[in-house]
């Protein structure tokens, strides 16, 4: 038991000290099914070492001393909630927050397509865009669909008529891996009566001059036009160059995706 113990207390912590040799503490594990969901959704936090406790906010501030103490797993029903836990003890220094971010299902298209992605990151083709599953860092789970093409074409057929609001669109950033944001995702709507697409919304990314931290970004699109449509369609181009500090500099990265949500 007492063997068992001392595992455990190696577990919690990290090595990095104080000026007064104070450990601190290792963050929490977070579980969650997906970071999508339709109706409801739970977070549940682990942190196993006798006599700490896991301090949480749902506000999008860093956990302090005054937050509530993490009972039992939250239920989650708002389209958007950010979830920040930290870990605490006495004769420790709390953990690094961790985080994650779940995201309410939105219109549920009546069909979408899109261009093939590049075997083994196939997952369920096109379906898996809007199957609420995903938003996980490990890009060889079966949810990511992963392309090295020079652009990427998305085609949302919606059930009947709408004007959305917003659109969102999670990737992944793993510059270990090679896999980068795009250089530039373009919305564009289909108009009926022009019989062509019209400008909707767009965002540009640069690279950074260093390496940035892994992550999954939902990327929203917003500052709609209000314009009825059926037919949206997001073409992303991937980065043509990866930056000058990376082992692959000058070569083209990958681009991820798992999941596109419509807001009305």
């Amino acid at each position: 038991m007492k063997r068992c113990l001392t595992l455990i207390l190696c577990l919690c912590l990290i090595g990095r000290t104080s000026a007064q040799d104070t450990l601190q503490l290792a963050p929490p594990l977070l579980r969650y099914p997906s970071a999508f969901f339709a109706g409801s959704t739970t977070v549940a936090m682990e942190f196993a070492m006798p006599g700490a406790v896991i301090r949480y906010t749902t506000n999008g501030e860093t956990p302090d001393a005054q937050d509530p103490i993490y009972q039992k797993p939250l239920k989650i029903r708002g389209k958007s909630t950010l979830i920040k836990a930290r870990s605490f003890a006495e004769g420790y220094l709390p953990s690094e927050s961790v985080e994650v971010l779940l995201l309410k299902k939105g219109i549920a298209p009546e069909r979408i397509h899109c261009t093939p992605p590049v075997a083994p990151y196939t997952a369920l083709g096109a379906r898996s865009l809007n199957d609420t599953l995903g938003g996980m860092m490990d890009f060889e789970k079966n949810t990511w669909l992963g392309f090295n093409q020079d652009s990427v074409v998305i085609d949302i057929y919606l059930k009947k008529e709408i004007i959305p609001n917003m659109l969102l669109l999670n990737v992944l950033q793993k510059e270990g891996s090679w896999i980068f944001l795009p250089e530039k995702i373009q919305l564009d709507a289909w108009n009926e009566d022009l019989q062509r697409f019209m400008p909707m919304a767009q965002r540009v990314f640069v690279p950074g001059l260093e390496p940035s931290a892994d992550r999954c970004l939902p990327v929203l699109l917003s500052n709609i036009p209000k314009r009825k449509t059926r037919h949206l369609r997001l073409r992303i181009y991937p980065l043509r160059s990866m930056p000058q500090w990376h082992p692959g500099k000058g070569r083209a990265a990958w681009f991820f995706t798992d999941e596109v949500l419509i807001y009305p």
